[in-house]
């Protein structure tokens, strides 16, 4: 997603797409030798330019690898996000990818975790569809008030109204326009998407839930059914069950900030709840979240897909989905599915098509990776299309399916 220009003899200028390959010049390729008999020049240019190509990736190779707020698993340049809690200014680490026109601001699990469990979407989502905003919360990932020996790691603002300031702030501060922008909550994140939906009712255009219910009461009752199932492996049955399972979800599951997890919710590997925000509890409010949602939940779970099912029909504009062979991970354990559906929800909000069913169950062991990811790749490419042809044609049908906040 970050091209640079660079000069070859004999004043030729080409473009090298960054990336952690230096060795990658078929875009050069083709465009200077192929379909003619290379000659002299061109060879020596192509030459020059594999040599500046490398020295361009090189650099910026090192230059990432020396920054330590870089992530090891996400190509581009991080940024700081600057917020304002109970008076008081912190940093947020973030990143953004991807050049298209649906954006969704990922909100990751915890508390105290990191975007970092989001990295494997870059591969199953095109960067030409969708824009995707990572970011780490207060307290967890590369933010401020992470590391033990941060002054403000012990006493961070922490209540929910924090946090959903937070998701706020990052918003009004990328400029994320609210009738082009998803807000994605993933666990623990779904509990802040869902308050951020009930104090901004207007912030974005939809809403995806995947992985969690809308109270700690019937989150604990279902790791209790889990912890009676006696796995060998909980993390392997029930959080990523593709194996092997990617090393950044590997690795952002392994660090949290295990002080504000159980400072807030959990204790004793989430099999308890001790925290101040044990009591959450939004089944009565869901009714009230009348954007487009789209509600996700593995069959192997930590959330209850029937728990899932059931916050959906509550939900006046929501659609249920519930993948097979799937843990808490469900973007990786069921990939080609995730993508599908995601993207068929995507064209139905952004489209204004007629409603799709309101739940459906996806068999992943039916569905073929390459087949599932191009499939949800045609129906963003349309996205792309009719948002151009509607903002040409003057009419009243170019009105957004949401007005823009107050």
């Amino acid at each position: 997603t970050e091209d640079h220009s660079v000069f070859v003899p004999p004043g030729r200028q080409v473009q090298v797409a960054a990336g952690w390959d230096p060795f990658a010049f078929v875009d050069f390729h083709r465009a200077v030798v192929e379909g003619k008999l290379p000659q002299a020049d061109d060879i020596a240019a192509l030459k020059w330019a594999q040599r500046f190509e490398f020295e361009l990736l090189f650099n910026y190779s090192l230059k990432l690898a020396m920054n330590s707020k870089s992530d090891a698993y996400l190509s581009g340049t991080p940024f700081e996000v600057p917020v304002l809690l109970e008076g008081q200014a912190f940093q947020l680490w973030a990143q953004r990818w991807g050049k298209g026109p649906v954006k969704i601001l990922l909100v990751h699990g915890g508390p105290g975790c990191s975007h970092v469990v989001f990295d494997s979407l870059t591969s199953i989502l095109s960067p030409l569809d969708y824009e995707l905003i990572f970011w780490d919360q207060l307290g967890g990932g590369k933010s401020d008030c992470s590391a033990q020996s941060a002054p403000c790691h012990a006493e961070q603002p922490a209540s929910l109204n924090d946090f959903v300031e937070q998701i706020e702030q990052v918003r009004t501060y990328m400029n994320l326009p609210a009738e082009s922008t998803i807000l994605l909550g993933h666990s623990w994140g779904v509990m802040l998407t869902i308050e951020h939906a009930l104090k901004y009712p207007r912030g974005f255009r939809g809403y995806v839930l995947a992985g969690f219910p809308a109270s700690l009461a019937a989150q604990m009752n279902r790791m209790q059914v889990l912890s009676d199932m006696n796995a060998s492996n909980f993390f392997q049955s029930f959080i990523c069950r593709k194996s092997p399972c990617p090393q950044s979800m590997l690795v952002g599951a392994a660090h949290c900030n295990s002080d504000l997890n159980a400072r807030l919710l959990w204790t004793d590997g989430g099999m308890s709840c001790t925290g101040e925000l044990c009591s959450w509890n939004r089944w009565a409010d869901l009714g009230n979240i009348t954007s487009p949602s789209l509600l996700m939940v593995g069959d192997f779970d930590i959330a209850s897909p029937a728990d899932v099912r059931t916050m959906a029909e509550m939900m006046p504009h929501a659609r249920f989905i519930e993948f097979r062979n799937s843990g808490h991970a469900e973007w990786i354990d069921a990939s080609a599915a995730f993508t599908q559906s995601l993207s068929a929800w995507v064209h139905e909000v952004f489209m204004e098509r007629p409603e799709l069913p309101a739940s459906q169950l996806w068999d992943t062991s039916a569905i073929g990776g390459c087949q599932g990811v191009w499939a949800g790749l045609l129906f963003l490419g349309a996205v792309s299309l009719l948002s151009w042809k509607r903002q040409s044609a003057k009419t009243s049908k170019s009105t957004p399916l949401l007005p823009s906040p107050a």
